[in-house]
């Protein structure tokens, strides 16, 4: 639809312009005709002459009028043809906003410009309240797409585009949609925020460098790390396998602190000695197994050093405890490792 154009109804003015205008025409082509008499009288034309040049004449003014005629008569189907536009505009714009609006073509009483300015009044204003609509949607459609990437989740056919449909119904399918995804987006910022601060504990107490992106991304913050099920996947994949290496580790710590507390009692280290080792020495790092492994191979080499000494002095005890037990010589003797 065009812009407005100009209201031509006629009124009492106009009729007598138009009247004077049809004055005009009837007295040009008169007076035109009676001078042309008046130069062939003085030529001396014949009249076979006069009729062919007058006949041409009319034949020339009726393809003016003719084409004149054309002209108005397809102005006038193009009026119509806007009018008819615009009633289709506006029935499809007022129903795409659940407001189904019929609106009249040329009324009774209208001219076609009349009309096609009145329409085209219906058409500003609605135009602007569908552009209005239709961006407020499309903005809720875009969040919904934009979180349905951040979440790595398919963007269903509906939610792809606003499309046609721009009802209160409409509106409340986007919104119930849209805070379905705030709801995912939430919850997984949750358990991606448990999970870094799970992993980033785990390092410290592993003491460990970042070996990939991923304890890279963690020990800064984890903000990096995206929000799809297979990030989430990976994070959490990554938290196990450190939580394991606790695991070991700690295995592995008990069981030397195991044999370091054994060789402590047998060569009788004093405790201020133990307690030292325990102060320096602590958690699950790697420096700390390494400590604790140096320290037991420092007590085996002690105990092999102390050995004949350590044996002599159970001898000793048991002897004092087969004196007190009463042993007799041929009990004691059937104790064969007495004599090795």
């Amino acid at each position: 639809m065009s812009a407005i154009v100009e209201d031509t109804k006629p009124n009492d003015n106009t009729v007598a312009n138009v009247n004077d205008e049809h004055t005009k025409i009837a007295n040009a082509i008169s007076s035109a005709e009676k001078e042309l008499h008046q130069l062939w009288d003085v030529v001396g034309l014949g009249n076979d002459d006069r009729g062919r040049i007058l006949s041409e004449l009319y034949e020339n003014i009726n393809g003016v009028i003719s084409t004149v005629l054309e002209e108005e008569q397809e102005l006038c189907e193009q009026y119509k043809t806007r009018i008819a536009e615009a009633v289709a505009e506006v029935a499809d714009l007022s129903s795409q906003l659940g407001e189904q609006k019929i609106v009249d073509g040329q009324l009774e009483h209208e001219t076609l410009t009349q009309s096609v300015n009145r329409l085209d009044m219906d058409l500003l204003s609605l135009r602007e309240k569908h552009k209005n609509r239709f961006d407020q949607l499309e903005t809720i459609v875009n969040t919904i797409k934009s979180l349905s990437i951040t979440l790595g989740s398919e963007i269903g056919e509906s939610f792809e585009n606003v499309g046609n449909d721009l009802t209160d119904t409409r509106e409340v399918a986007l919104n119930e949609h849209l805070k379905q995804l705030e709801d995912e987006v939430s919850n997984r910022l949750s358990a991606r925020s448990k999970l870094v601060k799970e992993m980033k504990d785990l390092m410290f107490e592993l003491v460990m460098e970042c070996d990939s992106e991923i304890d890279q991304a963690v020990m800064d913050g984890g903000d990096g790390i995206g929000l799809t099920i297979a990030d989430l996947n990976a994070l959490s994949n990554r938290s196990a396998e450190l939580q394991q290496l606790k695991i070991e580790r700690e295995a592995k710590i008990t069981e030397l602190a195991g044999e370091i507390n054994g060789l402590w009692e047998k060569l009788n280290v004093p405790d201020t000695e133990r307690a030292e080792f325990f102060s320096q020495h602590h958690g699950v790092g790697i420096k700390e197994i390494a400590a604790c492994e140096e320290e037991l191979e420092r007590l085996k080499k002690i105990k092999m050093e102390q050995l004949k000494p350590l044996v002599n002095e159970a001898r000793e005890k048991i002897k004092e405890l087969w004196e007190e037990l009463h042993f007799s010589e041929a009990q004691q003797m059937t104790f064969q490792d007495m004599t090795i």
